[in-house]
């Protein structure tokens, strides 16, 4: 969903799960409408997407571990 594309300085990001930690990924954005934003690159097949109920999950710093 295009609410889980965030912006900063470098550009736009995702938050994705790595192992059970989150991690910052940049993203190259395509076409886009209210609900959804096609990514161009920079997230694999397998990457998971930390989402919230359909919306952006709240902020979450790099590194802190996750508990599910």
């Amino acid at each position: 969903p295009t609410s889980v594309i965030k912006r900063d300085a470098g550009g736009d990001y995702v938050t994705v799960l790595s192992g059970a930690q989150p991690e910052q990924r940049y993203v190259k954005t395509g076409v886009s409408d209210d609900l959804n934003t096609e990514i161009l690159s920079g997230l694999d097949e397998k990457d998971e997407v930390l989402i919230a109920d359909g919306k952006a999950a709240p902020s979450i710093e790099d590194g802190v571990p996750i508990i599910f």
